[in-house]
């Protein structure tokens, strides 16, 4: 026969029904301790559509060389630049385009990079290329470290009125200039439409007839428009930094530049004209020409508080500027509107969930208080 059970044995329990039926204060207060912290962590953590820590361990670099074509680029800009992208720590995979007017080469690095210190270095390298292996024409170089950030958070569609006669200066004076007034804005870039430029067109045959080349009014040009620091000026303990300014002012300034001592002019061999560049790609709205307005918020800012501030400058912007009033805007796609769909989804199902768990309890207790 099993010896029975000493009946003068303590019965075990477990420490923390022991705790929090023994202490019901102590736990209450942890408790509210643990909502507080986080109503002050929804209040604080920022709101975006992906987090932060997760990006990927990719750069681009942009080369625009216009007048190129893809064999050129490739001699001049992608050879020379792949050379010198390997050289740096950490890079796993190259991979470099030639087209025409630009060469564009993607780069991945292994996971244990430190992108802002690899970023450094190849801005170092391609500053050291254009110093000495690539063409003097280079003007500009784009590197670009992928980061959700850098994502756009809105894409705006504007549809052009009727009439305007230079769209671009009247979209950046009096759209993206009020756009990136706003609290969390950090850039809006347009797309779409173009600005204007003075273009000087040689004509071959009076060229050839004066007997003047282009690199001869490359340099004329170059000689009458410039500006640069002269060095400095001190009267009576002050310094005056002084530079030395020449700019054209107007269409006949550049039109009667002399080319030659013997009076030849720039408008006896090349036509000077203002106007815009031609299009290589549109942008339409509902049949209409249109532009397109990228926005970017500032790393820390909230996605959805700064999507609702754009959103009300944009409603303004037809009753404060005459000029835009039959325009039309359109959001395209809004990072804020899909945040705010997620998380009334989330909210949603859990109060789905709350719902159905209270029902099974009560399904199975059978009563509403212990319920």
């Amino acid at each position: 026969m099993p010896s029975s059970p000493d009946r003068n044995e303590a019965p075990r329990h477990s420490w923390l029904p022991g705790i929090s039926v023994g202490r019901p204060i102590t736990v209450l207060m942890l408790f509210c301790a643990l909502v507080l912290l986080g109503v002050v962590a929804l209040n604080r953590l920022p709101v975006q559509l992906t987090p932060s820590g997760f990006d990927p361990a990719f750069m681009s670099v942009r080369v625009p060389y216009p007048g190129a074509n893809p064999a050129e680029v490739e001699e001049e800009i992608v050879r020379p630049l792949e050379t010198a992208l390997f050289t740096v720590r950490g890079v796993d995979e190259v991979n470099c385009r030639a087209s025409n007017d630009s060469a564009r080469c993607w780069i991945r690095f292994a996971s244990f990079v430190d992108m802002e210190e690899t970023y450094n270095i190849v801005a170092d390298r391609v500053e050291r290329l254009r110093a000495t292996e690539w063409p003097d024409d280079i003007e500009r170089v784009y590197l670009r470290r992928f980061n959700p950030d850098n994502d756009p958070t809105m894409h705006v569609g504007i549809v052009l009125p009727q009439g305007l006669d230079d769209p671009f200066w009247v979209l950046q004076h009096r759209v993206v200039q009020r756009i990136e007034r706003v609290a969390g804005v950090a850039q809006a870039d347009l797309e779409g439409v173009q600005e204007k430029q003075i273009f000087i067109e040689p004509d071959q045959d009076l060229m050839a007839t004066h007997r003047v080349s282009l690199w001869q009014l490359s340099q004329s040009l170059r000689r009458a428009n410039f500006a640069l620091a002269s060095g400095d000026l001190r009267d009576g303990g002050r310094k005056l930094l002084v530079r030395s300014v020449a700019r054209f002012e107007s269409l006949e300034q550049i039109e009667n530049l002399p080319v030659r001592a013997d009076g030849l002019r720039l408008k006896d061999v090349a036509r000077v004209r203002y106007g815009e560049p031609v299009r290589d790609r549109a942008s339409r709205l509902d049949g209409r020409d249109a532009a397109i307005l990228e926005i970017f918020k500032e790393s820390e800012a909230n996605t959805v508080a700064v999507s609702a501030a754009v959103r009300e400058a944009l409603e303004q912007l037809p009753r404060e500027e005459p000029l835009l009033a039959s325009a039309g805007v359109d959001v395209l796609f809004d990072q804020g509107e899909v945040i705010q769909g997620s998380i009334r989804q989330l909210r949603d199902t859990g109060l789905i969930g709350a719902v159905f768990a209270v029902l099974i309890l009560y399904f199975f207790l059978r009563r509403l208080r212990v319920t």
